[in-house]
């Protein structure tokens, strides 16, 4: 399984405290998604796939939806950071209210 062969740092431990947090709503497959954004090995070029297990499989769509949202744009128009931090602030208070003790 990916989750427990290849990964033991780093986001795991940010969802860890996600998962742990009192009131968190983030579906498993949102946590999932966070952990394994940022292997791209896997989910873009579907290396690893010897550790693969259907659970993994399962939650693959996961990471590729939260990779489809655009993290890096560069665009010649900055967003307004105050109404960025209203809507993100939304979804915190959403999916983890509180706080979150990293």
């Amino acid at each position: 399984m990916i989750n427990k062969d290849v990964f033991r740092y780093g986001t795991f431990s940010k969802v860890i405290v996600l998962k742990n947090h009192p009131g968190c709503t983030i579906p498993e497959d949102g946590l999932y998604a966070i952990r394994f954004h940022s292997f791209y090995p896997y989910h873009n070029n579907r290396d690893y796939l010897y550790f693969e297990t259907e659970e993994d499989k399962n939650r693959l769509p996961a990471i590729i939806q939260l990779n489809d949202c655009d993290l890096y744009s560069k665009a010649d128009v900055h967003p307004d950071a105050e109404e960025l931090r209203a809507y993100y602030q939304g979804l915190v208070d959403t999916y983890i209210p509180g706080l979150v003790h990293w």
